[in-house]
């Protein structure tokens, strides 16, 4: 062979493993969901093709019940079809979208590509550079139990079921017959071999059966329209059995159906389970299986099918390629994993994208290494490899055919070289061989200027399941960082002396990975384990037994999803010593990362762990810093011995003699909880590490129940009572470099009167622009301003007379509002959409009080809503009489066909005396006011009437 492979892999540790289940994040969504009787809405002018649909009068809309999955029981809707239209989009490349009617063939094809809807709706909730429109209308099925099922097809050929829709047609007073297969499976006289779920189409049982399998085990349960005799099966058309099917009722099944299942199931007693061992034959057979009544009718309800003839045993199989140089090109009818996907052969100049070819690269990427995991040990008869077709002068020139049991001892099965010329016959090239052998290769080594092949197939003799992980695979690790070579420090410990039996800890990753090791571990020979990975609602369990000192490497299949994983790890033996010093037998400790990989990456309450991923992802970081997540518990606020509650906000009166308020509590975080402080009325958090460990840490009990891991201490926070009146606390705890708020509270007496607001006029306008005096702006960049003192705060600014273009007559206009502050600095701005005239008002709401002082307010037109000139869009402020306007300096650069004044009304604190005070600053008004480097951006949403508005506001000291 021209490639050597060599992996050397120490395994301290065997493990069973039930895995987690992965999926990559999606999003499908129905814009549109109705019954018709329309065999086409799609060529009817009257939907809209691309858009959310709205039913035709004479349709009905089940959009709603479509998005949660279940449209109900529709048995008074005469209609034939159900439209529904949407798109779906995944972090993974699509191919296509089908769909699938109750459990009839998948029809392709339904994906209809559009990148606009990326553009028209962001942002996207996961990966969406392919999302692919679905527009399909499927007959509407009136049966008891109907099913619409949407698949993807992803460019790797891979599919699954992304979305269910089901809805019944039965009239509730009805009895309705309804058969469920529990599941069917392959099974020996003794044991079920394998499950194949449901089994509508059992396809290949070959293995099934090499493996011991000698019956379809069939179980489930019929309710029926009249009274059930029994049950029978028939292989193809001979006799139906009835001696070999067991029967039987469950009083509590009924009742559940009864109360869970409404009028349908009226008569849950009438129900029977079934279960049968129906014998498999060689060749392909059909499989009924029926239901006797006690009138002696018979009906079919269940059906499947099955091939018992040479299978091939590389159908879908994984497939992994090393190539000398470069990469080989992965369109979407080329990939590696295409050549044991079924698809053979195809001549056709009309191929388009989406249909899996084969494998396709240049000669400059030679030699290559195409490898087939079979997953099982066989006795091999065969080995077929086929032309891609569409590229029947690409067939390699020269190349081997080689088989091996763990791609270290590889045996030649033969070898192809001096070939030339087009292949012109879908005839594949068969090499006849006896080799017994879980992996296949196929090594090209010349060809013309680009090489492919299409397909590879296998045939042989199941001997035992295959054990491990290839060990050709690439691995990658993201740490390789040195370790502490010293159980005694910052391990993680477990048993012995500790006086816990289990170790938690937590690591987050962006990358799937298929094993997990501790480079550096420390254990009492025979200590049994169960570690358990658990990652949201999945879970991850192994068991085994460490046996003393060394690395522990812990291997997965299939592989685990990324994402933040909490692994616990329990002693399964409580045994303890009896030498009277109360200390566990069994212990195990894992040594601690060095440097880069510590808390912000793998968590312990007790130590940090070290850790190496196992990973074929080269792309990601691997480790990454963990988000802090953080559960924050109140006991109680109060002083001396009372308590005052537990509540964010409330009030703890104090007195002359009072020491401190006591706040008493607990932070849990993923990251340590080093201590504990208050602010008080604002000012610097005062810290102290003796709030932390008053009380020790929250024991993992306690932890559990909330989604944090690593660290949880009570807090005792004594905060000193200072002079009288009301003072703000803050109490707060520090983890993971970060300050996180626990309560505010205040604590004193609140002698402070509450304001009252009242509306202060800055001058009142005319009634209507007299002999056109107003302020006229129909341009960009035209503004008007208007600078004020004011003798109190205030928190609403309100603009109360002028006139506007309205966008109804296509000319719309945008406003916007601007308060600066006497340096210039923008303190709110808001920006607005009028219907028209001056009602409804533009209201610039502050949310907050702003301190008194002198600010200008500026009003401006925003030159992409303008098209100019008297035609175009336009706004005008009408002017003040000179005598209702006192203490505001007005500016404009727009037209002026008055004073230069405009009305606008001030909502603030009622103050003695006049609230616009003679202006304090010699400022002048602010044409252009500058966004400031202290200004904080907040924006919200104000929506009056016709208005639609969004302003910022300057984070002042007020706040």
């Amino acid at each position: 062979m021209k490639k050597v492979f060599a992996v050397v892999i120490a395994l301290t540790m065997l493990f069973s493993l039930f895995a987690i289940t992965s999926s990559a994040a999606s999003a499908f969504n129905i814009d549109g969901a109705f019954l018709t009787n329309d065999p086409d809405p799609n060529a009817n002018p009257a939907y809209m093709p691309k858009g959310p649909h709205t039913p035709l009068e004479d349709d009905y809309d089940v959009r709603t019940a479509a998005a949660g999955g279940d449209l109900g029981n529709l048995y008074d809707k005469q209609y034939d079809y159900l439209h529904i239209q949407g798109w779906y989009s995944t972090d993974d490349d699509l191919a296509d979208i089908g769909y699938q009617i109750d459990n009839g063939d998948i029809v392709w094809g339904k994906g209809i590509y559009d990148v606009n809807i990326i553009a028209a709706n962001p942002p996207y909730p996961t990966g969406s550079a392919h999302p692919l429109r679905y527009n399909i209308t499927v007959p509407f099925g009136k049966n008891f139990g109907n099913e619409l099922k949407f698949y993807e097809k992803l460019d790797s050929g891979a599919t699954s079921m992304v979305k269910s829709i089901k809805w019944n047609y039965y009239h509730p007073d009805a009895l309705v017959a309804k058969t469920n297969i529990d599941y069917a499976a392959l099974a020996s006289a003794n044991a079920i071999v394998e499950n194949r779920g449901k089994g509508p189409d059992l396809g290949s049982v070959k293995v099934a059966v090499e493996k011991g399998a000698q019956f379809l085990y069939l179980i489930g349960w019929h309710y029926p329209s009249k009274p059930i005799d029994t049950f029978g099966y028939q292989t193809d058309d001979g006799d139906i059995t009835f001696d070999d099917v067991a029967i039987s009722y469950s009083q509590d099944t009924a009742d559940y159906m009864k109360a869970n299942f409404g009028a349908a199931y009226a008569n849950a007693d009438a129900y029977r389970n079934f279960a049968s061992m129906i014998p498999l034959y060689e060749g392909e057979h059909t499989v009924s299986y029926y239901v006797r009544h006690e009138d002696g009718s018979i009906s079919k309800i269940y059906g499947t099918r099955y091939n018992n003839d040479d299978t091939n045993i590389a159908l879908s199989k994984p497939v992994h390629e090393e190539l000398e140089a470069g990469e080989s090109f992965r369109l979407g009818y080329w990939d590696p994993s295409f050549i044991t996907d079924g698809t053979k052969f195809v001549h056709d100049t009309g191929i388009t994208d989406g249909e899996p070819l084969g494998w396709y690269s240049t000669v400059d990427t030679l030699p290559a290494y195409l490898y087939i995991d079979l997953k099982g040990v066989y006795d091999l008869s065969c080995i077929k490899v086929f032309s891609q077709g569409f590229a029947e002068y690409t067939f390699p020139a020269e190349f081997e055919v080689y088989t091996t049991l763990d791609c270290v001892n590889w045996d030649l099965v033969d070898y192809v070289e001096g070939r030339a010329g087009a292949v012109d016959s879908a005839d594949p090239f068969v090499f006849e061989t006896s080799n017994r052998a879980r992996y296949i290769c196929i090594a090209v080594y010349s060809g013309a200027s680009y090489v492919s092949i299409g397909e590879v197939e296998a045939f042989g003799t199941f001997v035992e399941e295959a054990s491990g992980r290839a060990p050709y695979m690439d691995y990658y690790t993201n740490y390789d960082g040195s370790l502490i070579n010293d159980p005694g420090f910052n391990a993680g410990w477990a048993g012995h002396g500790t006086g816990d039996l289990d170790l938690q800890f937590v690591f987050n990753t962006d990358v799937e990975f298929y094993a997990v090791e501790f480079p550096m571990f420390w254990a009492f020979k025979g200590c049994p384990v169960t570690v358990e990975f658990k990652n949201g609602d999945n879970v991850a369990s192994l068991e085994g037994t460490f046996d003393g000192d060394g690395a522990v490497l812990m291997g997965f299949e299939p592989a685990l999803p990324a994402g933040e994983y909490l692994v616990t790890m329990t002693i399964t033996d409580a045994t303890k010593t009896t030498d009277g010093n109360d200390y566990y037998v069994n212990y195990f400790a894992v040594g601690s990362a060095y440097g880069t990989y510590g808390w912000d990456y793998v968590a312990s309450e007790r130590g940090i762990i070290a850790l190496r991923l196992y990973s074929d992802d080269a792309s990601g970081n691997g480790f990454i810093p963990r988000e802090l997540s953080s559960h924050v518990n109140t006991d109680a606020i109060g002083k001396g011995d009372t308590s005052y509650g537990a509540e964010e906000g409330l009030n703890v009166p104090t007195e002359a003699g009072d020491e401190y308020v006591r706040y008493v509590g607990w932070l849990a975080a993923n990251y340590p909880v080093e201590k504990y402080g208050y602010k008080l009325d604002g000012g610097e958090t005062v810290y102290s590490d003796e709030w932390k460990s008053e009380e020790g840490p929250i024991t993992e009990a306690a932890l559990s129940f909330f989604p944090v891991a690593g660290s949880g201490f009570r807090a005792n926070v004594y905060v000193p009572v200072v002079d009288s009146g009301l003072h703000e606390v803050e109490i707060v705890g520090f983890a993971g470099g970060e300050e996180i708020h626990m309560v505010s509270f205040t604590y004193g007496t609140d002698t402070q009167e509450p304001k009252e607001y009242v509306d202060y006029n800055a001058g009142e306008s005319t009634d209507s622009p007299v002999d056109g005096k107003a302020i006229w702006m129909n341009n960009a960049g035209e503004k008007a301003s208007a600078t004020f003192t004011t003798a109190g705060v205030f928190n609403k600014i309100r603009l109360t007379r002028f006139w506007a273009s309205r966008p109804d007559n296509g000319v719309p206009v945008k406003v916007r509002l601007l308060l600066t502050d006497a340096d210039g600095e923008l303190v709110a701005a808001g920006e607005y959409e009028p219907n028209g005239d001056n009602d409804p008002e533009i209201i610039l709401d502050l949310e907050a009080d702003v301190d008194a002082g002198t600010y200008t307010l500026t009003v401006e037109v925003a030159g992409d809503f303008l098209t100019g000139g008297n035609d175009g869009a336009y706004l005008v402020l009408d002017h003040c009489p000179d005598s209702e306007v006192e203490n505001i300096d007005y500016t404009t650069n727009a037209k002026n066909r008055g004073n230069g004044t405009f009305a606008f009304v001030v909502t603030g604190e009622k103050v003695d005396g006049d609230f616009f005070l003679p202006n304090q600053a010699d400022n002048p008004p602010v044409d252009n006011p500058g966004t400031g480097s202290a200004m904080t951006a907040v924006f919200a949403s104000v929506v009056a009437l016709a208005f639609v508005a969004a302003f910022v506001l300057k984070k002042k000291r007020f706040f």
